[in-house]
């Protein structure tokens, strides 16, 4: 089998589903980023909401506000649920499309192939590849292009409304996020490799299943039921092992984020407690600012997942990609010029063949003529 050198396999992984891929379904993605602008926008308009109930009606105590106030915040949390509904039904559409897509191509490409691949790869790691990555690739499609596009809003609205009330406050709750860079790119970097490996495992198990349901006559006529469980039993095990280093890793990462928030919270507390005390700031801002913090630690978490999504995206889409490495050897290809023989002069020639099974030479050199 060799390789192709077409614009496919110059790329990488990432740059081929791009532009193969999310390019045709662009209108759909930007569409569906639209209303997760809006639905992240909302956020800020939620806590900043805060500050009027409170200093324009829980304090001065005025009852003609309430109306206006309640209906300002029935009427953010409406708009938000009317996009919330729209952007994940429309990412939803574009990630199942591109999926099937790339599951249609994969499955082309690989019935053309020749059966030197199929002798190097089992039908259960080529089911895997198919249908197990398509799946990871479309749910961290789907969560990574709504983390990016919902989430970035919320937290630019959010920091907005913070840095508005208090430029202070808002320094000191994020003092703390430099630390993370260093322990952000290692757990990427463990991620990445174990993900590789899950998949690995969970295609072996694919085609050990697949063996033994296909030769189960074999299996309980030769009484080796033992044997084949004990190894469906390993490789299981290795699976489940990798499976769930992977999303140890991916839990890792809010995990951070949520003790740089508990640094955050307590300088916050402590600073902006005594300003309240002292009258420099009102109870409206105090409790718009918590409500702005709490929330943008929310969209932080999702945005810091990101990272370990990618690193499952990219491993599923390094073994979707590898197929295409590999073109056929032979092609059927009917000569046009060729002119047809009349039957008086037909005849068959086979000249100088070889064949290979594998890497063993089984024909060599033969010729022969029919006529």
């Amino acid at each position: 089998m060799h390789k192709i050198s077409n614009n496919s396999v110059q790329k990488t992984s990432l740059s081929w589903f791009v532009w193969s891929y999310i390019k045709p379904k662009w209108g759909l993605v930007c569409l569906s980023l639209i209303f997760m602008a809006i639905e992240g926008s909302m956020l800020g308009l939620i806590s900043y909401s805060v500050k009027e109930l409170f200093d324009s009606v829980f304090v001065p105590q005025d009852r003609s506000s309430v109306w206006f106030v309640g209906i300002l915040i029935f009427s953010i949390f409406s708009i938000r649920a009317i996009a919330g509904f729209l952007q994940r039904s429309l990412i939803l559409k574009a990630g199942i499309e591109i999926v099937s897509k790339i599951q249609k191509d994969i499955s082309a490409h690989i019935v053309d192939l020749d059966y030197e691949f199929f002798f190097k790869n089992s039908p259960g790691d080529l089911i895997e590849r198919i249908k197990g990555d398509g799946q990871i690739i479309q749910v961290n499609f789907v969560q990574i292009v709504m983390a990016l596009g919902r989430d970035t809003v919320s937290l630019a609205a959010l920091l907005t409304v913070a840095f508005w009330i208090d430029w202070k406050w808002a320094i000191i709750s994020l003092l703390g996020l430099p630390i993370l860079i260093i322990p952000i790119l290692l757990l990427q970097k463990f991620i990445h490799s174990i993900s590789r490996k899950s998949r690995v495992s969970s295609a072996r198990t694919t085609t050990l299943l697949d063996e033994a349901f296909h030769g189960v006559a074999s299996i309980k006529l030769n009484g080796i039921e033992k044997y084949i469980k004990d190894r469906l039993n390993k490789v299981i095990d290795r699976t489940r092992d990798a499976w769930f280093g992977a999303e140890l890793g991916v839990a890792g990462m809010p995990a951070l984020i949520d003790l740089v928030a508990a640094l955050g919270f307590l300088g916050v507390m402590v600073f902006g407690g005594m300003e309240i005390i002292d009258g420099k700031k009102s109870i409206g801002d105090f409790m718009s600012f918590f409500t702005a913090m709490a929330l943008i630690f929310e969209p932080l978490r999702r945005l810091s997942n990101v990272s370990g999504q990618l690193q499952l995206l990219n491993a599923s889409l390094d073994r979707l990609h590898y197929v295409y490495k590999f073109s056929p050897k032979i092609s059927n290809r009917i000569d046009q010029k060729t002119s047809r023989l009349s039957k008086s002069k037909s005849y068959l020639e086979f000249q100088n063949v070889s064949l290979n099974y594998g890497e063993e030479n089984i024909l060599s050199g033969i010729s022969m003529k029919i006529e």
